[in-house]
């Protein structure tokens, strides 16, 4: 345990993994220095639906991140994690409120959970 508090500090990347409802998973690396907004606008950039409102989440205990100006290790998203998608107008977004991803733009950073 302390070790691992004493190699915090040594990450520079964060691997996020971004499940969406239909059970598609983005993977993408960000610098440790980086935004949240950075992350937002990665996920925005490959969503069919590009001008709805969505938020990404930790669970559980549910956390919304919202304090989009925080920088990855602020936002204890370093040395991964693990984040789920949600439309923004809807309480609980579920597979049928699709499509999220423009399949042909994400391919390549597509996965199975």
């Amino acid at each position: 345990m302390l070790e691992q508090e004493r190699n915090k500090g040594q990450y520079t990347r964060s691997r996020c993994k971004i499940r969406m409802p239909d059970a598609f998973v983005i993977v993408a690396s960000f610098g440790a220095k980086e935004t949240v907004q950075d992350v937002y606008d990665f996920v925005r950039e490959h969503l069919v639906n590009k001008d709805r409102e969505f938020i990404l989440f930790e669970t559980p205990p549910k956390r919304v991140l919202t304090k989009k100006g925080d920088r990855l290790f602020q936002a204890k998203m370093v040395p991964s994690a693990s984040l789920y998608f949600g439309w923004k107008d809807i309480e609980s977004t579920k597979h049928t409120d699709g499509p999220f991803l423009d399949m042909v733009q994400v391919k390549q950073f597509v996965t199975a959970w």
